[in-house]
């Protein structure tokens, strides 16, 4: 047999067995159409979530036809270090916004990163 033919063959099997995988594996799905709603001090309440007196329709909606988390947990105990926080991927005190609204730097004297700061915004007041 030939080096042509050996070739030929060589690649007519080549191409069987790549449509034979191609077949046995289905392309993957498209991807999820994702919409995180992040409210500010809102807590539990919700209709879907059981809350008396309150009418939620439209997020009661998203909540079954999608996904509801009743069960999540927050990096940090305010707003804008856990939004930067799920921004990032980062943690708060690697992502640089650990408190609320003024952050000292590294460069900063000790007293600065206390609540004796003032750079202290009021969330950070005792």
């Amino acid at each position: 047999m030939s080096k042509g033919l050996i070739l030929v063959v060589s690649l007519a099997l080549l191409a069987l067995l790549l449509a034979i995988a191609l077949e046995k594996f289905p392309p993957p799905p498209p991807p999820l159409n994702v919409v995180l709603i992040i409210t500010d001090d809102q807590g539990a309440h919700l209709s879907a979530l059981g809350t008396k007196g309150l009418s939620t329709p439209n997020m009661d909606g998203l909540a079954r036809e999608g996904t509801l988390f009743t069960n999540a947990f927050a990096v940090a105990a305010s707003c804008s270090p856990s939004r930067a926080a799920m921004l990032t991927g980062m943690y708060p005190h690697a992502n640089g916004l650990w408190r609320n609204v003024h952050t000292p730097t590294l460069g900063d004297d000790e007293a600065q990163f206390t609540t004796s700061s003032t750079e202290v915004d009021a969330v950070g007041v005792h």
